[in-house]
């Protein structure tokens, strides 16, 4: 049957309904207040939508019901809804879609006369929501039923440009409009010489309807270099290339649709190297016999004012003392956009050891195991591209006081993927401590989150959960077999897409005190045993203070896990994770990543208040969808920073990052240069150390600034002392190579914060347990200088302080 208007009263086909007396749309469906105070029954579901704008699902019609979908789309678009009996079921399906006030949009019965599915094509806007009704025209003939919903994204002109073959060409100087509704679009660029310094590709886009990453292809199909960040805009570099045929391949993040980009060329060329690349003072040293010697490495040592020019090849000699530990390594720092450049370690006969070919900001080469003896450095451009600025560093021994003088923005070089051994039993395993306390309704919609998000794991992943339910807030599990319970629980999480009810059956323990550490340990221990897993990952949920800690238990005097007792509970448990997030507030103090350095190599956690409904866990672990035994601990990451930054981009205000845990030692180190540097400040510098610490962004708690900003401002101030403002940008440039994924927001924090009260009134005793980021870094004698004394006062421990999650201040 035709669509019909929100008003329209009558449809023709519907009275033989009418004449048996059952319910009509005509009566039913005018609107949904009706259909809810109906005598048909009424089942409520929820439908979510794919990155390419999909929802999809199944259902079983019986007489007499009404099974309502409430949808939510992401995207202004018109989408076609379609359901239709499944194979074998005899079910004449009947739909009809009311709007968020419950006024009916449209109504449909047969598609044609020779066709009793039926379909819809309705305008839907973004954000609104939405409710589908289904039923069966004829009570007496039910049956399962399919559900589509799909958006119609018109796929641009240039179609089919999906392979080498069928590039669409582009100038050097060109902006085209496209539109991402399938696998990739490709575009060919030739260049008449080579890449001159700044010569790019850029795509600007609306990350919130659909991640778009862009990759630069010689003319093989073989990567030169990649983009894939979460934000509106990727870039890709042709700074230095040979003249040459290049493709640029436009592609959905895992698969995702976006209706409108923008891809933009901007490429100039010359017949040789643009404004040339001077020689550096150590040419050449083109080969091994050339070699420059730097002589014995005994600690970290950094060799600056380095270029590469074209097809040039740099070697350098050293020696390492003493067999390279764990923390020995080699780092080419540069900046990629202006030539990607390589790594090689040599032994002493010329032989390859190692190879680093990635696409970011820096190369690094392990010592670790290494024998003493005398080994080279083979640094060159790939295919040939020149460089104007890189450094060196060589880790090994001690760490001293020595910043590298280029700042590194891109992420670590990744480990391969961590496959399971035969018969493990799966590859990763998150593992959820939660505490609902007055967050009872968002602990209620995560677990119902997490459900939907195990329906979508590929086998090998599973999430387990420690549920202390709160007592003035409890809920039923187990699809309602469980009644509301009120106290703790633990589980592994079903698969389910009902958003209304919790079908996980939980076994239920009794009333626990979540911020007693030996309830945690507990819960890993078991974790282990009812999950176990190659890879393991540790969300602690619920209100979280930084340096006070987090899972502050409300029913047990506000106990709360303090970072010492979140070290030895993992430690006890004998679990090893990989990634360590907290879906709380105020977590991303950079005291805490170092202190917990040694517990994960990567943590995840906000600067900032999170808002009440926390993490989307519907997409946090998407990675794990496909492939869990390739997913790296980064790549896990990396997807719950982009779900974070999907569901909190456009506030301005919100938080996320991802550290690298080995890269904390730096960071310490960094401070550290910068206390020692600063310890000879005058009182007016001091006071302009505090007018700049009022210029940064401080959350929650003020006495939690941004690192970053910090230091970037302070290696600006010119009014101060030279050795500071070095050492201000080393920690700068630590920070940076410790932060391997960021949410972008409006305030440009930095991934970290750091305690700084600026009076006594903000001082925290909680300070008093990071004790190792204490000795590593003095930073407390920077403090009493700040706060006008020479000694450290000791504060009572006020137990129960946290920042309510729920709101920005």
């Amino acid at each position: 049957m035709a669509t019909a208007s929100r008003r329209a009263l009558v449809h023709r086909g519907f009275e033989v309904l009418e004449a048996r007396h059952a319910l009509t749309f005509a009566d039913l469906l005018s609107t949904l207040a009706e259909v809810r105070q109906s005598a048909y029954q009424t089942e409520d579901k929820s439908l979510f939508f794919t990155n390419q704008h999909k929802a999809a699902a199944t259902g079983v019609n019986v007489g007499g019901e009404v099974v309502l979908y409430g949808l939510r789309p992401g995207l202004d678009a018109n989408y076609a809804i379609t359901v239709r009996a499944a194979s074998g079921s005899g079910m004449d399906p009947a739909i009809a879609l009311y709007d968020e006030a419950g006024l009916q949009v449209a109504v449909n019965d047969d598609v044609s006369p020779e066709d009793s599915s039926s379909r819809l094509v309705v305008s839907l806007l973004a954000g609104q929501r939405y409710c589908l009704a289904v039923t069966s025209y004829d009570t007496a003939v039910t049956g399962r039923y399919v559900l589509d919903v799909a958006a119609q994204i018109a796929d641009d002109s240039r179609e089919n440009n999906n392979t080498l073959r069928r590039a669409t060409p582009l100038a050097l100087s060109a902006g085209v409009q496209g539109v991402m509704a399938d696998e990739r679009d490709l575009y060919v660029v030739v260049l008449p010489g080579v890449g001159r310094l700044g010569a790019n590709a850029s795509v600007d886009f609306d990350n919130t309807l659909g991640d778009i990453d862009l990759t630069l292809l010689d003319r093989k199909g073989r990567e030169i270099a990649r983009s894939e960040g979460t934000t509106d805009r990727e870039v890709v570099s042709l700074a230095g290339l040979p003249a040459g045929r290049y493709y640029i391949d436009v592609r959905g993040y895992g698969g995702a649709y976006n209706p409108a980009y923008t891809l933009t060329t901007d490429i100039q060329v010359g017949t040789m190297r643009a404004a040339a690349i001077a020689p550096d003072a150590w040419e050449r040293n083109n080969t091994r016999a050339t070699a420059t010697n730097l002589g014995t490495v005994t600690a970290t040592s950094v060799v600056t004012s380095l270029t590469l020019t074209r097809r040039d090849v740099d070697f350098y000699k050293f020696t390492i003392g003493q067999p390279g530990t764990t923390s020995s390594e080699v780092l080419a720092h540069f900046e990629n956009g202006l030539g990607d450049i390589d790594l090689q370690l040599l032994d002493s006969a010329g032989r390859v050891l190692a190879t680093s070919n990635g696409v970011a900001n820096v190369e690094r080469v392990s010592l670790a195991g290494r024998p003493a003896g005398t080994y080279y450095l083979k640094v060159y451009g790939y295919n040939g591209a020149a460089n104007p600025s890189y450094s060196l560093r060589f880790n090994h021994g001690i760490v001293l006081d020595q910043p590298v003088s280029l700042p590194y923005q891109g992420a670590p070089i990744q480990p391969p993927p961590v496959v399971p051994p035969v018969g493990a039993a799966g590859a990763w395993t998150i593992a959820v401590y939660m505490t609902s306390t007055d967050l009872s309704s968002f602990a209620f919609a995560d677990i119902n989150e997490m459900e939907y998000a195990v329906s979508r794991f590929a086998p090998g992943a599973k999430i387990v959960v420690f549920w202390d339910q709160w007592s003035r807030g409890s809920y039923a599990t187990g699809g309602g077999t469980q009644a509301a319970w009120g106290t703790a629980g633990r589980a592994v999480i079903a698969a389910d897409t009902n958003a209304n009810q919790i079908a996980t059956t939980f076994d239920i323990v009794g009333e626990r005190n979540t911020g007693d550490p030996a309830v945690l340990r507990e819960f890993l221990t078991w974790t282990m045993t009812v999950a176990p897993a190659s890879q393991y990952g540790v969300v602690m949920w619920d209100h979280g203070g930084g340096l006070s800690g987090v899972n502050f238990d409300d029913e047990s005097g506000y106990d709360s896990i303090t970072v010492k007792e979140l070290q030895s509970a993992v430690a006890q448990s004998g679990m090893n994770p990989q990634v360590l997030a907290y879906d709380a507030c105020l977590m991303g103090n950079v005291e805490q990543f170092y202190e917990l350095r040694a517990v994960a190599p990567v943590q995840v956690a906000s600067e900032e208040v999170i808002y009440g409904p926390g993490y989307n866990y519907r997409t946090s672990f998407s990675p794990l969808e496909s492939a869990p035994a390739s997913v790296t601990p980064q790549a896990l990451a990396r997807g719950i920073v982009s779900s974070f930054t999907a569901q909190y981009g456009t506030d301005g205000a919100s938080t996320i990052a991802a550290v690298s845990s080995d890269r904390m030692e730096a960071v310490a180190g960094a401070v550290k240069s910068f206390v020692t540097a600063s310890a000879g400040f005058s009182a007016a510098q001091i006071d302009r150390l505090k007018t700049v610490l009022g210029q940064v962004t401080r959350f929650e708690y003020p006495q939690y600034a941004d690192l970053r900003q910090l230091m970037s401002r302070l290696a600006a101030a010119n009014d101060l002392p030279q050795a500071a403002r070095t050492a201000a940008a080393g920690v700068v440039t630590a920070i940076d190579a410790a932060v391997f994924a960021k949410m972008s927001d409006q305030r440009l924090t930095g991934g970290m914060s750091i305690y700084l009260p600026s009076k006594a009134a903000e001082e925290m005793a909680d300070i008093s347990l990071f004790s190792d980021w204490a000795a590593a870094t003095g930073w407390n004698s920077l403090v009493n200088r700040v706060l006008g004394r020479s000694a450290t006062v000791r504060l009572p421990v006020n137990p129960w302080l946290y920042a309510p999650r729920g709101g920005h201040a």
